[in-house]
């Protein structure tokens, strides 16, 4: 058995909708891990992959982390994702791929390599994206690399954004009496950790890393959906409900899950 420890999100930037980062980092602080997986137990590591038909068939769901191994479905891992979609992109036989989507969004780690490999692979073989519900952030990134996105009357698409989260526990140290020193080589070491307080310095340093990475994102997804950058930085990295996204071109059509495969279906043959 693996651990996913907090420590694989705490302090790093995230791809991820603020509403779900705020309830992971609770989640996460409180039980020191995101998930627990073990093939020795029964339980799935990995994107499963099965087929429609003619049709493979990828699931991206629960909170996206860097690497491999995963708690199916409140975590998939982007190498685990990597692994099934070139096993269907090598399969002659599946005309198209499908990546069935319900993820919040997860790190910015191994993402952009991620999001351009099923990029360029569209020339391959037709590549939708179906959302289940939602796709938002690092995995609307991902779904904004095929050709199609459907997304249901009640899901959502969006929050084009970067977020870090930093916690500052000196002054609850010093309330109970605990005094932590930090020992360091190199004036930069560390300066992110918890128990001292953030210095300008290290704040301004963190944003232009969190500046670099947004327009990465901005500039990816612009290029995948055909959008000007200055219409993805107005959206201010908010969330969008059905229609709406489609509106504004974060997605193709509004449809249900079964209603965008028949879609598929119909239009390969």
């Amino acid at each position: 058995m693996r651990r996913v420890h907090a420590d694989a999100i705490l302090n790093r930037p995230l791809a991820l909708s603020l509403e779900r980062a705020g309830l992971l980092r609770h989640q996460i602080e409180a039980s020191g891990m995101v998930a627990f997986y073990g093939d020795d137990e029964g339980w799935y590591s990995g994107a499963p992959i099965w087929r429609s038909g003619n049709i493979a068939i990828i699931g991206i769901a629960g909170v996206l982390l860097s690497g491999t191994g995963s708690y199916y479905p409140y975590v998939t891992c982007y190498g685990d994702i990597r692994k099934s979609f070139d096993e269907a992109l090598a399969d002659d036989t599946a005309q198209a791929i499908v990546l069935v989507i319900n993820s919040p969004g997860g790190m910015v780690s191994d993402l952009f390599d991620l999001a351009d490999h099923i990029y360029t692979s569209r020339s391959a073989k037709p590549i939708v994206a179906i959302l289940a519900d939602e796709a938002y952030s690092a995995a609307y990134a991902l779904a904004s690399a095929a050709q199609t996105i459907t997304v249901p009357r009640t899901g959502g698409t969006g929050s084009i954004g970067v977020i870090m989260m930093h916690t500052d526990v000196s002054k609850a140290l010093s309330d109970v009496g605990i005094a932590v020193t930090v020992f360091r080589y190199g004036e930069h070491k560390a300066e992110l950790n918890s128990v001292e307080p953030l210095t300008e310095g290290a704040r301004l340093r963190t944003q232009v890393t969190i500046d670099r990475l947004g327009e990465m994102f901005v500039e990816l997804v612009a290029r995948n959906r055909g959008l000007s950058p200055e219409s993805i930085r107005e959206m201010k990295a908010e969330t969008f409900l059905g229609e709406d996204g489609v509106k504004l071109g974060l997605a193709d059509a509004v449809l249900s899950q079964d209603e965008a495969l028949e879609d598929l279906r119909a239009n390969l043959t």
